[in-house]
């Protein structure tokens, strides 16, 4: 159990990371469009950014169920 109680700080300082990431990228977008730069670039990275959760998210539960 203490493993899995490991596991789940784990996960959640993760998710954070990823959350505070995900607002940079919102701050460098805005940064952009003040400099009139084309936003397909900027929503690319967003999409590949928001596509590694679901990855993420599966891996840590597989990872619990081996520890349970």
């Amino acid at each position: 159990m203490n493993d899995l109680s490991g596991l789940v700080v784990y996960t959640l300082l993760s998710q954070l990371l990823l959350a505070g990431l995900i607002g940079s990228l919102f701050q460098i977008r805005n940064a952009m469009e003040n400099a009139d730069v084309a936003d397909f670039s900027f929503w690319t990275l967003v999409a590949s950014i928001i596509s590694i959760i679901p990855f993420t998210l599966h891996r840590t539960l597989y990872g619990a169920v081996l520890i349970h």
